[in-house]
């Protein structure tokens, strides 16, 4: 689903790949997002820090681990 909607956003021409950030647990599909340019890597903290819009593209079961590894308690956000 992640895939299909990234690669949706570049080619209606919203966003470069570059622009896109990527949390990937995957090896093998973090290795192919960062080969189509998008920027991969395995931090979701990382993803919402250099991020101005999250969507968040995970698995039922998954879920409740992302929202607590990227909540506001736990990160040190950028001031505008």
């Amino acid at each position: 689903m992640a895939s299909a909607l990234m690669g949706g956003l570049v080619k209606a021409g919203a966003a470069s790949a570059a622009q896109i950030h990527v949390a990937e647990p995957y090896v093998p599909l973090r290795e192919k997002h960062a080969a189509n340019g998008f920027r991969a890597t395995t931090s979701n903290r990382e993803v919402v820090q250099k991020s101005e819009m999250v969507w968040l593209a995970v698995k039922p079961d998954t879920i409740s681990t992302v929202l607590r590894a990227v909540s506001y308690t736990h990160l040190t956000l950028p001031t505008k």
